[in-house]
């Protein structure tokens, strides 16, 4: 009964909020929501295509909002809906019960310790005193808006980040709850022609040059690094070492052609991952097909294979390769530091490889900065190692921590360039450890020995499966693997998959330490709230107002939203309230001072206005007064989604 309401709830936001605002907002376009009402109707009328669908769709969908600004910035989590809204749907109806699997608990503990670090700042603003109505207006305008924003958000970073976690937790149910363990490798087919055609993608691109990131070509003029359909060279990386070990795995499991279909795949996911220069993401790559010959060995997968030259010679070959393996890096490490190859010398794919293993310069210049970086992080988790800084917020903080001594300017924001750091920096100690619990979930499902039974050529695409997710795990050292939806959707859907046929005791005892942890997070979040609550200035805090922005003239300026709060001193005898009308359309104006209608006015004409009222003493002395700012219509400018209602002055108290 709790997971039908939880459900119920669920389903009632993401209808009320990102759907309503994507559908009902003029500028997005058209044939994009008729798109986006199909993939719904294929999910209410074939539920079981939902995985298929998002694996297929999601490393495809990241470049189209770049491309076509008519589409959301957050289109893979718009694509993630349409599937979770009918099977939420079944939930609440009770043709579909949640999962019982350790992977979607786990997914389950994340979401709630983000959402719980960013309900804390809230609940102690409540605490302090502050209104419910302005909590409430806050919540609707953030929950309406984000899924215009993309990831990291300086504007959203909380809802981003919280909403990119529950597709993690979205996806694996999904996965989990309609795939069958004799429907997995269907999947994985999936998700595998899914990986050709983006890296199909990625080698046209690197000779035409359609659709590069311009940014990836400031920091490496010299070479192409292609993004396919992804927007981060990095990322699509770590996606083609997830995924070039289970199309491995299903050429193993292969005969004739189709073997020879899925080898040719595997060569053109690699010489696209050559192409991206993600070195984390190759060697990851590199890792996790030693990983997959290794299990396939000790399991003696290559004594029944079909081809007698397999059996005979495929553990002479795997030996001649890591000898060669070593020889060139042992020949890279030569070379690089012979010639001191560096970062600026990039003309080619070899020497980028050459500088990596470059042993005259700076490790920190190998890294690209990373060194630096984590030590920069390493300040913000010192300064809150147990509450975090907040979900999304890593980005915004980050310029605050720098040091003259630091080798970044000024007002630089990056994100951790390592999972678990941007984990720990954001939601403290508690979000590391359900990270952790996570990562022990998935891959204790993913290596299940039940799983991976030895002299049985089927074992291959699970043992594919599993040490390509072990590969993604390589990535998440120098890379943030919960900052972009496709990254986590992947790997959630991924992990879904692995935890089909989880089995043992080990299942239940899982659950009963995420339960634990649970409670502990409960328990922590709600004393932090309370002592926050002590440092709250609720006279600092305006709601349904937008971040500060700049005009041409370098002036800062806030919008309203359609409906904004703004506190006044308790002591206050008369209010001065400094407005503009900037948009283009007749907008009617109602304020509000303590819940009473003090003006209703309808402005056509462009222009500041001052507004004065006189306030009325209050029994409560220690409680401020609130003007409210209601605003019809609102003006959307742009593709963003932010409905805008009227530039907000200075604020006069006297």
């Amino acid at each position: 009964m709790f997971a039908r309401v939880i459900a119920a709830l669920l389903l009632a936001f993401l209808v009320a909020f990102p759907v309503r605002a994507v559908l009902v907002t003029a500028g997005v376009a058209w044939l994009f929501k008729l798109a986006w009402l199909g993939l719904v109707t294929v999910g209410v009328l074939r539920p079981a295509w939902s995985p298929a669908i998002i694996v297929v769709a999601t490393p495809l969908s990241p470049i189209l909002p770049v491309a076509w600004p008519a589409i959301p910035a957050s289109l893979v989590h718009l694509t993630i809906v349409s599937q979770a809204l009918p099977f939420l749907a079944r939930l609440v109806v009770g043709r579909r019960t949640l999962p019982r699997d350790p992977v979607t608990a786990s997914w389950a503990l994340v979401v709630l310790v983000a959402a719980l670090t960013l309900a804390s700042p809230y609940a102690a603003y409540l605490l302090a005193g502050g209104a419910l109505e302005a909590w409430w207006l806050e919540a609707q305008v953030k929950a309406a808006a984000y899924a215009f924003e993309s990831a990291p958000s300086l504007l959203l970073g909380g809802a981003v980040t919280c909403s990119v976690l529950l597709d993690g937790l979205l996806v694996a149910a999904m996965v989990r709850t309609l795939t069958s363990a004799e429907r997995r490798r269907s999947i994985l087919v999936a998700a595998a022609v899914g990986a050709g055609i983006v890296a199909s993608v990625g080698i046209v691109q690197s000779q035409t040059l359609v659709g590069l990131r311009p940014l990836w070509q400031l920091f490496d003029p010299g070479i192409v690094r292609v993004n396919a359909t992804y927007t981060d060279p990095n990322a699509l990386a770590a996606y083609f070492a997830l995924l070039v070990s289970v199309i491995a795995g299903l050429a193993g499991a292969a005969v004739g052609w189709r073997r020879a279909v899925w080898l040719a795949m595997v060569v053109l996911v690699l010489v696209a991952l050559v192409m991206t220069a993600g070195r984390m993401g190759l060697l990851a790559a590199i890792a996790g097909l030693a990983l997959l010959v290794v299990g396939a060995l000790r399991r003696e997968l290559d004594r029944v294979d079909a081809l007698a030259v397999v059996r005979r010679y495929t553990r002479q070959m795997a030996a001649a390769a890591a000898v060669v393996l070593v020889l060139l890096i042992l020949t890279a490490v030569v070379v690089g530091t012979t010639l001191d190859v560096r970062h600026g010398e990039q003309t080619s794919y070899a020497r980028t490889w050459l500088y990596t293993f470059n042993l005259r310069q700076p490790p920190d210049n190998i890294a690209k900065g990373r060194l630096a970086i984590w030590s920069i992080v390493g300040r913000m988790i010192a300064d809150h190692p147990i509450s975090g800084v907040g979900p999304g917020q890593l980005f915004e903080q980050f310029p605050r921590y720098l040091t003259p001594d630091d080798r970044f300017s000024a007002g630089t924001s990056l994100t951790a360039h390592n999972t678990f750091l941007s984990m720990a920096a954001e939601l403290g100690a508690a979000g590391l450890v359900a990270w952790v619990l996570l990562l022990f979930a998935v891959y204790r499902s993913a290596f299940d020995p039940g799983t991976l039974v030895a002299r049985a050529s089927s074992t291959w695409p699970s043992l594919g499966l599993a040490t390509g997710l072990a590969a993604y795990g390589f990535t998440m050292i120098t890379g943030d693997r919960t900052v972009l939806r496709e990254d986590v959707a992947i790997f959630a859907a991924m992990g879904g998959l692995a935890a089909v046929s989880a089995t043992g005791a080990w299942v239940s005892r899982a659950r009963r330490v995420v339960a634990m942890t649970l409670l502990v997070v409960l328990a922590i979040r709600a004393s932090t709230a309370v002592m926050a609550s002590r440092r709250v200035e609720v006279m600092d805090v305006a709601v349904g107002v937008y971040g500060f922005e700049r005009d041409h003239r370098g002036v800062e300026f806030r919008w309203t939203s359609g409906a904004a709060m703004v506190p006044v001193r308790p002591d206050a005898r008369r209010v001065t309230i400094r407005i503009r009308k900037l948009a283009p359309i007749t907008q009617r104006i109602r304020v509000q001072l303590d819940g009473r209608l003090v003006d209703d006015s309808v402005v056509s004409a462009d222009g500041w206005r001052s507004l004065r009222y006189l306030v009325p003493p209050r029994s409560d002395r220690w409680q401020p007064h609130y003007v409210r700012i209601d605003v019809t219509p609102t003006w959307q400018p742009d593709r963003h989604g932010r409905a805008l209602g009227v530039v907000l002055g200075e604020l006069e108290v006297e």
